[in-house]
């Protein structure tokens, strides 16, 4: 009976950590895929002058920079951090750049 609970304990944290690992890999793997179009959109498209504009308009990034990152990441906020880092902005106004990009979107399509 002893050796049948050290088997099921042994499993448990095999599974566990394999579970975590499977987390950590994909989490990197997406973060690795936002940075590399992070790259893409902001290698000509975004000037230093620009992001001075952006620090003297409340810290917001130019919308075309920031457009295809937030379109890229899920709207449920598990991003928010790694995209706070990548436009340079506070953790809390992602979702205050998401709901302009939303609006701005629908404003155009109207």
């Amino acid at each position: 009976m002893m050796h049948l609970i050290l088997v099921i304990a042994v499993v448990f944290v095999f599974a566990a950590s394999y579970l975590l690992t499977f987390a950590l890999c994909r989490a990197a793997t997406r973060r690795d895929m936002l940075e590399a179009r992070w790259r893409e959109e902001s290698a000509g498209s975004v000037s230093e002058e620009s992001h001075e504009r952006a620090a003297r308009h409340g810290g917001f990034p130019p919308h075309g920079f920031a457009s295809g990152l937030l379109a890229a990441c899920p709207s449920d906020g598990s991003h928010d951090f790694y995209l706070s880092m990548m436009l340079d902005v506070p953790v809390p106004r992602v979702p205050m750049l998401r709901a302009r990009l939303q609006d701005s979107r629908r404003g155009g399509a109207a």
